[in-house]
């Protein structure tokens, strides 16, 4: 008589397959240039954020 009670039920035999969406392969590439006034701009608003935090 041969045991299977380590065989897997029929249910988890199937995998599940994901689908990989288009953007994945090109995830690393950078899209837009970050300009002087952008950087400007973030660095204003990122003293501003830690200066609200501050006063909590």
């Amino acid at each position: 008589m041969v045991s299977n009670s380590y065989a897997a039920p029929e249910k988890e035999k199937s995998r599940k397959v994901e689908l990989v969406p288009a953007w994945f392969a090109t995830r690393h590439e950078q899209e837009e240039e970050v300009t002087e006034e952008k950087k400007a701009y973030f660095a204003q608003e990122r003293e501003r954020i830690l200066a609200k935090l501050r006063d909590l």
